[in-house]
């Protein structure tokens, strides 16, 4: 819709993106106007909505494509208004953890004729009883276009009451008319062209996570944009994200671009009445990235828009991301149709908590966002990122989130000892903030550490304890931990010593088995070599051991059923243990 601000309105707009909180289109299903209540063909996740309603003052009247009134109190005034309830309601409350605040009122109202309501004011109460008057100066209304007029956007973002609104805070808005000359004269919300889902009534504003902020955000309005420069910085980024850069794909490069004040736009989405695999093969988007500085992770909450398009331009999108900058996954369920050819509209917000891959995204992974765009039906037809009126530096492009340091890992205990049978290795941990897995590291020298053992982390809150056992050695052997963040990065523990002895035991399992058994020997040196032999001492199989290992399987699918002994050969050396086959 386009929006006609006020310099004072001006002045006190908030600088942040604008999404859809609840919206009403009548066109697809056609409504008939007469309708009791009408549920919003849009409402943020985040928010109990409640229908557009009318007050008791009002009957029912048809109008299609619309949502009609009758009755309004004759040559009645704005008291008469709210005496008699002649006004029209909607509501929402906002939902446990979450804050929202209200930036706009945009409506699409028709007039019967010249005897129907001819002023109107919107207003809110945050308790249902008490209504407070919305800007300074009730409206003039009394055009009487067929299928009604675009009005002022309505500005609530000065009003301190409406921002931040904490978690199960109600708000209901009102819109009261007056000055009807006859009863049966109508003013109704609406409309648009048949199948046209542009929404009739908009109310406009901000929804996240109690712990989350803006991330990044594009405002093209101060100073003015031109519309098709190459590529534009983010105007505003939280410390410790990386700026970033909004960019087109190679199907609609900058030469395509079209100037468009306050905006960033581009024309020759080609082919012509395109689908959405043609844009993907084609390049037909707009990317930009998110990153989050080194020893940073971020987890991305929400995204809002505000797009344009012309009557030929694109008219169906998708948002898409990726990790790597080639493997692109969608957001969402569905793609979006775009009907509306107005100046900027705010779009749905798109919800990004519940993607698992955009969570904890560590400094190292860089998060990339296409929005692809389709469906034009000539070249010269335009898709933007924007726009608003002149001076307004709200953001139409936003994405919100957190960012968090990653906190090292607190390392309270690490030691081995030497048990009967093996060495047995113990830590314990604090802080596990972004933790991965624990490799075990283990050398005979203390330079030429080699990995023996792979746990994974809990990387929850608490402490945890986690242990592995490793085998006996001849030598005395030193022990390290890595511990590995989901980013990559990894520190080294203190080195620990254990001076083992000499080997007691050759171990196998499973024991018993059916066919594959492992067994665990020292360290295999010269011409070590497994030796099967059977409950008569007949020699049934033979195996040869790599130098340095110390495990090896062995395949006895093919014995009989019965005990067979393992025998373990190296150079002097001999252990055995025996082996059910079953």
């Amino acid at each position: 819709m386009k929006k006609i601000l006020s310099i004072l309105s001006l002045l006190v707009w908030m600088c942040n993106a604008n999404a859809q909180l609840m919206s009403w289109q009548f066109g697809t299903p056609a409504t008939n106007g007469d309708e009791v209540s009408v549920v919003p063909t849009y409402a943020n996740p985040h928010v109990s909505a409640t229908p557009l309603v009318r007050g008791a003052g009002l009957l029912v009247s048809g109008f299609i494509r619309g949502f009609s009134g009758i009755d309004f109190t004759l040559n009645g005034t704005k008291a008469d208004a709210i005496a008699n309830g002649d006004y029209y309601q909607v509501g929402f409350t906002v939902e446990a953890d979450y804050t929202a605040s209200v930036y706009n009122i945009d409506a699409h109202l028709r007039r019967s004729s010249a005897a129907a309501a001819n002023a109107y004011r919107w207003m809110y109460s945050l308790d249902g009883i008490n209504f407070v008057e919305i800007g300074t100066a009730d409206a003039a209304f009394t055009t009487t276009t067929a299928d009604g007029d675009d009005q002022t956007s309505i500005i609530v973002s000065n009003v301190a009451a409406l921002q931040n609104l904490p978690a199960n805070t109600q708000v209901t808005l009102r819109l009261y008319l007056w000055g009807a000359t006859t009863i049966t004269s109508a003013i109704s919300f609406g409309r648009f062209a048949a199948d046209n889902t542009t929404p009739s009534l908009s109310i406009g504003g901000r929804v996240r996570p109690v712990a989350a902020t803006s991330l990044l955000g594009w405002q093209f309005g101060s100073p003015a944009a031109a519309g098709n420069e190459v590529t534009y910085t983010s105007t505003s980024n939280a410390t410790n994200i990386v700026a970033s850069t909004l960019s087109r794909g190679a199907g609609i490069p900058a030469v395509t671009a079209t100037a468009l004040a306050r905006g960033f736009t581009a024309a020759n989405f080609l082919p012509l009445n395109s689908t959405k695999a043609d844009a993907v093969a084609n390049g037909n988007y707009y990317q930009f990235t998110v990153a989050a500085a080194t020893g940073f992770r971020t987890s991305l909450s929400t995204m809002d828009a505000r797009i344009r398009r012309s009557a030929a331009g694109a008219n169906a999108y998708r948002w898409m991301y990726s990790l790597n900058g080639t493997t692109f996954t969608e957001i969402g369920t569905a793609d979006i149709s775009f009907m509306s050819a107005y100046d900027g509209v705010d779009q749905p917000q798109i919800d990004l908590s519940a993607i698992a891959a955009l969570q904890n995204v560590p400094a190292t992974t860089t998060v990339t966002f296409r929005l692809y765009a389709w469906g034009a039906t000539t070249a010269t037809g335009t898709f933007a990122i924007g726009r608003y009126i002149s001076g307004v530096t709200n953001n139409s492009l936003e994405v919100q989130g957190k960012v968090d340091a990653v906190t090292p890992l607190t390392l309270l205990d690490f030691k081995a000892e030497k048990t009967r049978n093996n060495i047995a290795l113990a830590w314990k941990t604090m802080q596990e903030i972004n933790v991965d897995h624990f490799i075990i590291e283990r050398s005979e020298t203390t330079q030429d550490f080699k990995q023996v053992g792979f746990i994974n982390a809990s990387n929850i809150a608490g402490q945890h304890t986690y242990s592995f056992s490793d085998l006996l050695n001849n030598a005395t052997v030193y022990y390290r931990l890595k511990m590995v963040d989901k980013d990559g990065s990894y520190s080294y523990s203190k080195i620990v010593a254990v001076k083992a002895g000499t080997i007691q035991v050759v171990n196998v399992y499973p024991n018993p088995t059916k066919d594959v058994c492992l067994v665990e020997h020292p360290l295999a040196e010269g011409n070590a070599s497994i030796l099967i032999t059977d409950v008569n001492g007949r020699i049934v199989a033979r195996q040869a051991i790599t130098n340095g290992q110390r495990t090896t399987y062995i395949n006895v699918a093919n014995l009989v059923r019965g005990n067979y002994s393992i025998t373990f050969i190296n150079n002097e050396e001999k252990h055995t243990i025996t082996l059910q086959k079953l």
